[in-house]
């Protein structure tokens, strides 16, 4: 089979040739692979850059996939990076004007004009959360202008009969914290109304992006949803707040022609009799942290057959820090949840900066050597 025929078997839930092996590689490790400094990975270039930077990963490894971000502009070209004194700048070309570059990859403008005064947000009624909302998204047509999907564009065309396209953004539900963490928390008990309301509008919003990359042939479409696990807010308001903003999403998706995939980080467990519903064709989990355990044959067996499941691998403990051997055990132990189709290899989170290639490539090898169906103990 080819890696898309494999990849859409087992996101039906069906049993392919082989276990499909899909890394989580969006993140930085593709630049550094690359030979690009992680630390300004996402400047100073464009998709057509980025393309090819995404093009070497999947060369070099063969995965099943490509697990993309989302794009940069085509103005990118026009800056370049600067290095003093241990700091890195980005620089524009031809007007000369500076960007800082911290630590969290933000920009700061650097001159006497550089403050920024952070605005206050207020979500006292509808009309402020419509203000949020028109601030936070962007439109799709103003995405592909600017060339935000080029990258995609490009490697569909190269790659797009063969190979399972798949772009990951963030999810709409960080919406909430928008006024702050904390705030964002409370909010949900003391203006319920309100925050249902800005919550439906973000997920509405949001698909202004996932149209973007499906004009330009995006076959799969995934949102991290990285702050409303169980171990942050109770099931009940998960129930109560998301789960149908979230159900009406991916049926859009769906309609734009997509396949629908979830990535949720934090503990699912206590989640999964909702996520099953949702409408996904796949679930993507973290590793077991935080005090809590994610067992992926448990995840498996509480989908009932309904949602695809990938694998979570330990990207820290195993694939960045341990051995080979230790690698293909833990390759072995991930293949349980396969039997019976609807699973795909892959690992917890971003490959990590550091990672041995060699871990990458055992990884990829172990699963196509021990993941061929019908399996065997």
């Amino acid at each position: 089979m080819k890696p898309k025929e494999r990849m859409l078997a087992a996101l039906s839930c069906e049993e392919p040739d082989v276990v499909p092996v899909a890394p989580h590689w969006w993140g930085v490790y593709k630049f550094e692979f690359y030979g690009r400094d992680p630390r300004w990975a996402w400047y100073a270039l464009d998709g057509r850059q980025l393309a090819q930077i995404d093009m070497h990963f999947y060369e070099s490894f063969k995965p099943d996939w490509f697990h993309l971000d989302e794009g940069v502009p085509r103005s990118g070209r026009d800056y370049r990076i600067e290095e003093v004194n241990g700091e890195f700048f980005l620089v524009h070309k031809s007007t000369g004007e500076r960007y800082r570059i911290k630590a969290n990859q933000g920009l700061e403008p650097v001159g006497k004009d550089s403050t920024v005064k952070k605005e206050k947000i207020v979500l006292e009624t509808k009309g402020d959360a419509d203000v949020l909302i028109e601030r936070s998204f962007a439109k799709c047509e103003d995405l592909i202008k600017r060339g935000y999907t080029d990258h995609v564009e490009a490697i569909v065309k190269r790659y797009g009969n063969d190979v399972l396209i798949a772009v990951n953004v963030g999810g709409p539900s960080g919406i909430i914290y928008a006024p702050g963490f904390t705030q964002g928390l409370i909010m949900l008990y003391r203006r319920p109304n309100i925050m249902k309301y800005l919550i439906r509008k973000a997920y509405e919003a949001h698909l202004e992006i996932a149209e973007a990359y499906a004009s330009v042939g995006c076959h799969a479409w995934i949102i991290s949803e990285d702050r409303i696990g169980a171990d942050i807010i109770p099931p009940r308001l998960y129930e109560e707040f998301f789960f149908e903003p979230e159900k009406m999403y991916f049926d859009e998706v769906r309609r734009l022609g997509m396949i629908p995939i979830l990535y949720f980080c934090g503990n699912v467990i206590p989640l999964l009799k909702y996520i099953r519903d949702l409408g996904a064709d796949g679930l993507m989990v973290e590793e077991s942290r935080k005090n809590f355990s994610i067992d992926i044959v448990k995840v498996k067996e509480a989908l009932d057959g309904r949602v695809c499941v990938f694998g979570n691998l330990d990207t820290v403990n195993v694939l960045w820090k341990s051995d080979e051997d230790s690698i293909v055990k833990e390759v072995k132990k991930q293949l349980l949840a396969a039997t019976g189709g609807g699973f795909v290899a892959s690992n917890g989170s971003p490959i990590a900066p550091g990672t041995p290639v060699g871990n990458v490539r055992t990884f990829v090898e172990s699963v196509r050597k021990y993941g061929r169906y019908p399996l065997r103990a």
